[in-house]
């Protein structure tokens, strides 16, 4: 699968789910509520698309304001 990220500078609060940005690693996923999410974007980092995980440190996200393209 191949993704694409857009960005937008609009900055909104959004409520769950809704897609948020790692301040570390650059990643975005798909949160479902706090600390549970799916990866959705990656670059260089040893997570997949795909990959679920319950327990995500919410201190290193920040909503994401963009637009995310998914694609065979």
């Amino acid at each position: 699968m191949k993704s694409n990220k857009i960005e937008r500078e609009v900055k909104k609060k959004e409520e769950y789910p809704k897609l948020m940005k790692s301040t570390v690693t650059g990643l975005v996923l798909l949160m479902t509520k706090e600390g549970e999410g799916l990866v959705v974007f990656t670059e260089k980092t040893s997570r997949k698309i795909g990959e679920y995980d319950d327990g995500w440190d919410m201190r290193n996200f920040e909503d994401f304001n963009g637009t995310i393209e998914l694609s065979n």
